[in-house]
């Protein structure tokens, strides 16, 4: 059996401590793929059940060999090291809980020169906390955040939080704090400098806020703090922890009872850090019409990207508060990953794609596209016999209708997307029709068929009405290149039928095609033959019964009509029919089946 496809975005991708390669997590393996070429390197299989976390180990100028190990993280509740350019496990930590997210703050790029392996190297993990892990957890369910010793694999006791359920963790780029988002407020927990042997060691101080928080980041100097909510606001606190996280508990005293009081600035503006949260400010930015749903600083810290669902990358200038936008992405974003290249991000959005973006020029590098999600049909037809999948005959790709209206041609043998084709041109637009809960798209193909030797496409799309006004449905033959990498249309058809089209088959041999309607007419479309120039495609016969799908049995120009309880065999050239099967209610599949085969044989003779 081939197996190809993955899912790309599942989780924010990693690169490599030379950013050569790109580290996904694909259920329950990791996919180690080329920024280069963006083709499938190696596969790390190993884990029992979803991949929730990768730690790549930095590049030690000394130590050549680190430079491609990496830990992840598992629902299995299992933490491993891998070697993935050669594919090898190394080790394997049994953690004995589900864990959501890791991080190893020991591990980010900035802090990777301190040599703190006298404890061993400590992980920061939340994980799913059953009842009856702990003889303490009686009638306790929900996530905790624990500190595990990846060295010696064991546990430190006790945990640093309790949550309600288990949440995401996010390490700054210093490798100084990490962070949590859980509802309306943000845990902040600052790393201390020297080796970890308790959880009291670690300081933790809490950001609150009044709307429902979806993603956090740090900037490079542990001192900023941002957050997306699920409004669209983003907020910004500055200095966070500077007391909290001050060995002077005078200092620390004194600044609460300062927080009592309004705090306002120079400019006679009140600093927006509410209740007695450690920050000297908070400032909100608001452009997104709908939930944050990534942010990352820059290298050097000036700016901060944001995404959503309006599929436009946005760059925000802090100081300032200008913002530039790199629009048309084609779906929602995900995640943004920054490389080491500090010009260079992964950015993963909804369609299972992975866009290397560039930030210097605001272009689009490169284009990881996976399988994309097949579009679902609307309640109101889900009864037309419409395509799932097609088979290009002639390179044996496998065809997809997918969102936006498109055809995706995939290569399963080698794993690896061919080509798209926009059979419907139709930008994404986020309409208001999501946050009033109708998903649906209003436009999709329905029926994708080809030509035996794969040189024509027939296709037939849909557009729903609104409101009850403006339902059309249109039917379009396609011709493609040598290469057959490209189609371009040769007709199109507005309106075939008095209804949408129920089925769509094409002649094994001839350039012949049948369409059907739940009107129960159907039509027969052939391709007119000229001496010079391109021959473009007419309805050569029309003829009507009952409900009616069409299917092609032979090559001797037969095509057969399913019509309820009975199968109905027409001449394709005459129109006339031949031969009636009937299909009682308990009729066996078997005698159905010898029915055919002796009308196959009439035929033939």
């Amino acid at each position: 059996m081939i197996k190809g496809g993955a899912n790309l975005v599942q989780l924010r991708p990693v690169f490599s401590s030379d950013g050569k390669f790109m580290l996904i997590c694909s259920g329950c393996s990791i996919r180690v793929l080329s920024v280069a070429t963006g083709l499938l390197v190696t596969k790390l299989e190993g884990h029992s059940d979803q991949v929730t976390s990768i730690v790549v180990v930095p590049f030690p100028r000394n130590v050549k060999s680190l430079l491609t190990h990496a830990w992840t993280s598992s629902m299995d509740g299992t933490v491993r090291l891998w070697n993935f350019s050669s594919g090898v496990q190394i080790k394997c930590v049994n953690v004995g809980m589900p864990i959501k997210s890791m991080v190893i703050p020991e591990l980010s790029k900035l802090s990777a020169s301190q040599n703190s392996k006298k404890l061993g190297l400590i992980a920061f993990l939340s994980v799913y906390w059953k009842k009856g892990n702990r003889k303490s957890a009686q009638n306790d369910e929900g996530g905790r955040v624990i500190l595990q010793n990846l060295t010696t694999g064991t546990s430190l006791m006790g945990s640093i939080a309790k949550v309600t359920y288990a949440q995401d963790l996010v390490v700054s780029p210093s490798g100084g704090l990490v962070g949590m988002a859980d509802h309306r407020k943000l845990w902040i927990w600052r790393v201390p400098i020297t080796p970890v042997d308790n959880v009291n060691a670690v300081k933790v101080t809490l950001l609150h806020h009044v709307k429902d928080i979806e993603v956090i980041a740090f900037d490079p100097t542990d001192t900023v703090v941002a957050c997306g909510d699920h409004t669209g606001r983003m907020l910004v606190w500055r200095n966070v922890g500077d007391f909290t996280f001050s060995p002077n508990k005078v200092a620390i005293e004194a600044y609460r009872n300062s927080k009592k009081q309004n705090v306002i600035q120079e400019n006679g503006s009140k600093s927006g850090v509410r209740g007695q949260d450690d920050a000297s400010s908070c400032t909100t930015y608001h452009w997104h019409a709908h939930a944050i749903r990534s942010l990352t600083f820059t290298a050097d810290g000036t700016h901060l990207l944001s995404g959503g669902m309006e599929a436009v990358l946005v760059i925000w200038q802090l100081d300032s508060g200008k913002r530039e936008f790199l629009p048309r992405l084609g779906a929602p974003l995900l995640h943004i990953a920054s490389s080491p290249d500090p010009s260079l991000f992964a950015v993963c959005c909804e369609d299972n794609s992975i866009k290397l973006v560039n930030l210097g020029s605001r272009t689009v590098e490169k284009s990881i596209q996976g399988i994309k999600p097949i579009a679902s049909l609307s309640k109101n037809i889900e009864v037309l016999d419409y395509t799932r999948v097609a088979i290009e005959p002639q390179g044996g790709r496998v065809v997809f209708p997918t969102m936006n209206s498109t055809l995706q041609f995939y290569d399963v043998l080698h794993d690896r997307h061919v080509t798209e084709v926009q059979v419907a041109p139709r930008n994404f637009i986020f309409g208001s029709s999501i946050s009033k809960g109708a998903s649906e798209a209003s436009t999709f193909v329905t029926h994708v068929t080809f030509s035996a030797d794969g040189s024509t496409m027939a296709t037939a799309d849909l557009r729903l009405p609104e409101e009850d006004i403006g339902a059309t449905s249109c039917l379009k033959f396609w011709t493609t290149d040598a290469n057959m990498l490209h189609y371009s249309i040769n007709t199109l058809v507005d309106e075939p039928h008095s209804a949408e089209i129920s089925a769509l088959v094409y002649h094994p041999e001839d350039d012949m095609a049948v369409s059907c309607s739940p009107a129960g007419d159907f039509k027969i479309w052939v391709q007119n033959k000229r001496a010079q120039g391109v021959a473009g495609w007419r309805c050569r016969s029309v003829g009507s019964y009952r409900y009616a799908c069409p299917v092609f049995l032979h090559a001797f120009a037969v095509f057969q009509l399913y019509v309820q309880v009975s199968h109905k065999f027409y001449y394709a050239l005459s129109l006339s029919l031949f031969g009636v099967i009937l299909l009682p209610h308990q009729a066996r599949k078997k005698d159905v089946l010898m029915s055919l085969k002796a009308l196959n044989r009439n035929v033939e003779g």
